[in-house]
């Protein structure tokens, strides 16, 4: 597994998504950024820090060479200029929400692959899986 950045609210989202021995991913390490000081997660494989220079230290001590950044809308813009390479998934629907990943610079950016998949008994919409790297 890898090391996972995510803010404290999409942590408390991925609850029913954990499996019966409490990992999300095998192998993988949250690091949950929350300006709660009080925040505790619940799981073993999770620590909480309060700042994103917090949670970069966290993962360089890990050593993981991939970091993924997973979420809410502040931590994905926060850790933006520290990012090489975005995995991207756009699903083909208008869809309300209260967090949303930051407007990308087009000339900083270049596609490296999209994957076009088509709704089926898994998936209610049409999506893409777009890769891009930092020029």
């Amino acid at each position: 597994g890898h090391t996972v950045i995510l803010g404290r609210k999409t942590y408390e989202s991925m609850d029913g998504y954990y499996n019966a021995s409490g990992r999300q991913m095998p192998g993988a390490m949250y690091i949950v950024v929350s300006r709660n000081a009080d925040f505790e997660p619940a799981r073993d494989n999770a620590t909480v820090v309060h700042s994103i220079d917090e949670a970069l230290a966290k993962a360089k001590a890990l050593g993981d060479e991939q970091i993924f950044v997973i979420g809410g809308g502040a931590i994905f813009e926060a850790m933006l200029p520290y990012t090489d390479r975005i995995y991207l998934t756009v699903v083909q629907t208008e869809a309300g929400g209260d967090a949303y990943f930051p407007k990308l610079v087009d000339s900083q950016w270049r596609e490296l692959s999209v994957e076009n998949h088509t709704k089926d008994e898994k998936n209610d919409h049409d999506y893409d899986m777009v890769v891009l790297e930092r020029v």
